[in-house]
């Protein structure tokens, strides 16, 4: 997982161009990326490919004694408009990826609202059901509509704010990459 989480943020598999043998052996002498230790990961990724990493990180976080909610609550006061942009991202990306089993939890189905359940009363209370209103967002988004495409997005979205913060690593990665490859040309 540290690995692709390490391919994801650079762009290439670690250690590229060595066969799979010699990546394992630099990996159990604790031969890593040069650049993995500068990557917004660094921790995840680094935990990860070493348990002896991970133990020490364990064992100093314990020894500074903070919770979870402290240092939640430190970080939240260094970076409240990125906190804020995080939790909305995170709160999207919950509701969406919520939203199409919940609307099958209360009767909206492919084939339309399912005897006796609460969709179908929803409807038989309000007879005609007009266009543009919410039950007709709501058996649309079940039917796998154009309301399930914004629901798709606005759980794409959610995930995009949550990643704000890496934006001027990946801005640096993008232009690295998009500069090796002009001078390559």
């Amino acid at each position: 997982m540290a690995s692709l989480l390490y391919e994801i943020m650079t762009g290439r598999k670690p250690l590229e161009g060595l066969t799979d043998e010699e990546v394992r052996h630099r990996f159990i002498n604790g031969d890593f990326p040069d650049d993995a230790a500068a990557l917004p990961n660094a921790l995840f990724i680094l935990s990860g490919w070493s348990a002896e990493f991970s133990k020490e990180l364990t064992r100093r976080v314990k020894s500074q004694d903070v919770t979870l909610f402290q240092a939640t609550k430190n970080y939240a006061k260094v970076h409240p408009v990125l906190t804020g942009l995080q939790i909305v991202g995170t709160t999207l990306s919950v509701l969406s990826f919520c939203a199409v089993p919940a609307l099958g939890a209360i009767g909206f189905t492919a084939a339309g609202p399912a005897a006796n359940s609460v969709a179908a009363a929803w409807q038989a209370s309000m007879g005609a059901v007009k266009a543009g209103s919410l039950f007709a967002w709501c058996q649309s988004a079940a039917m796998g509509g154009g309301a399930l495409g914004g629901i798709q997005a606005a759980g794409v979205a959610g995930t995009a704010l949550t990643r704000v913060g890496d934006l001027p690593e990946l801005m640096k990665t993008f232009r690295r990459s998009f500069l090796n490859s002009n001078q390559r040309e």
